[in-house]
């Protein structure tokens, strides 16, 4: 088809063919996959800190409830791996990232892998149904008051994090480029 309107948003764009989408799911697994074996070989190699400075820095301290209501923080996952994603309900190029996620979140959990999905909404409602409708296996918080959003600091969404098990900042996907830095 043509040009199409986004109901929510007013944004228009031509849409894309089932075949083309699952490409794009199956290419950002595949991105996560690889950073993720990257990040885990990396924390352990000596010297690394001395390499890649502008690549640490601390994550941003801070205390959230997910959508089922369990307490996550820093400290809860220190020595984990943690992907923390920025997203929003309204936006188009996020909610195909959410099923890659959570094939790679059910792939690597309980691996010392965690995934923190920070929706960026003012209503509650809507981010509960997305996490519903996509059946979404990992945690998903509701950044009503946009706390994690102003922590973290993203410059368009949607943006995703790594922190590696000491609870620095090893990477950033800039969504622009889809590259990481």
């Amino acid at each position: 088809g043509g040009l199409q309107t986004d109901r929510v948003s007013g944004a228009r764009f031509f849409p894309r063919s089932r075949y083309a989408t699952v490409l794009i799911v199956r290419r950002i697994f595949l991105q996560y996959a690889v950073l993720l074996l990257c990040a885990a070989v990396c924390s352990c190699a000596p010297g690394f800190e001395r390499g890649h400075p502008a690549l640490i820095k601390q994550a941003p301290q801070f205390t959230a409830r997910d959508l089922r209501g369990k307490l996550w923080s820093n400290e809860a996952l220190r020595g984990k791996v943690t992907l923390v994603n920025l997203w929003a309900t309204w936006c188009a190029q996020c909610l195909p990232e959410l099923r890659s996620f959570d094939a790679l979140y059910t792939r690597y959990a309980g691996s010392g892998f965690e995934l923190l999905a920070v929706a960026i909404d003012e209503d509650a409602a809507s981010v509960a149904a997305v996490a519903h409708s996509k059946d979404l296996s990992f945690p998903v918080i509701h950044d009503r008051s946009g706390a994690l959003h102003a922590l973290f600091g993203p410059r368009t969404l949607p943006t995703t994090y790594l922190i590696d098990g000491e609870g620095r900042l090893r990477e950033l996907k800039d969504p622009q480029t889809g590259a990481w830095t």
